[in-house]
């Protein structure tokens, strides 16, 4: 789990978190998503998030409805506008 974490950067943690590996680990889905959260300033307007968004509005990542509004919840918990 070490090496994940390490891993995971502002860049690649939406299409980390929006992933259907991801989403099928509990223990996963909760790092991407307190990734998510602490760098959501910098996600929120970035390539990887705007692609990520492109793909559930295509329909690309049918899994990604249960993920985004757990983030929508955490973000709005931690005071963010989603």
């Amino acid at each position: 789990m070490q090496f994940i974490r390490r891993n995971l950067t502002p860049g690649n943690l939406p299409f980390e978190y929006f992933d259907s590996f991801t989403a099928a680990h509990k223990d996963l889905k909760e790092l991407a998503l307190q990734g998510m959260v602490t760098h959501w300033e910098e996600i929120q307007s970035g390539p990887a998030m705007q692609e990520v968004w492109a793909k559930i509005a295509l329909g690309e990542m049918p899994f990604a409805k249960d993920c985004e509004q757990l983030l929508s919840s955490r973000l709005l918990e931690h005071g963010f506008s989603y």
